[in-house]
C-alpha cells in the first residue's frame, strides 16, 4: 500500500478511511477497530503537527506512525504491568511518559522543532 499523508489528519470520510487503512497497515493492526485507529491517528497527528509544523511530509507521516504505535501499546495508567510466567507485578517508570520522546518521533522532528521559550529580562 502506498504511504498516505497522515499529518494533518484528514477530515473527509474518504480521506479518513484511506488514512486509517494506511495506519493499520503500518501498525500491523489488521484486527483493530477502525474508530480506535482513527482516534490514535488524529491524536498522534495533532501532537506531531504542534511539535514541528514545518517538517517535511514524509517525516511527519513517520512520526505520526511512531506516536500512534506507542500510544496503542503503552499502558494507560501511571503503573506499567509486567508478567513473567506466573509472576505479575506493576512498576512506575522513572522516565517521562512523553509520547513524542518515548516513540522516537521527537528525534525525527528535532531539526524542524522550534522551542517556544522567550527571553525574560
Amino acid at each position: 500500500m502506498a504511504m498516505t499523508a497522515l499529518c494533518p489528519w484528514p477530515t473527509t470520510p474518504v480521506a479518513t478511511a484511506t488514512a486509517v487503512a494506511c495506519l493499520k497497515d503500518a501498525l500491523k493492526a489488521a484486527v483493530a477497530d477502525d474508530d480506535r485507529i482513527a482516534s490514535l491517528g488524529a491524536a498522534a497527528s495533532a501532537l506531531v503537527e504542534r511539535h514541528a509544523p514545518g517538517a517535511p511530509q514524509a517525516v511527519k507521516t513517520e512520526a505520526t506512525i511512531r506516536v500512534a504505535g506507542w500510544m496503542r501499546t503503552s499502558a494507560h495508567g501511571d503503573l506499567v504491568p509486567i508478567s513473567i510466567g506466573e509472576i505479575h507485578f506493576q512498576w512506575r517508570p522513572t522516565i517521562g511518559r512523553n509520547a513524542l520522546r518515548q516513540s522516537g518521533a521527537a528525534g525525527l522532528l528535532a531539526p524542524w522543532h522550534r522551542p517556544r521559550a522567550t527571553v525574560i529580562e
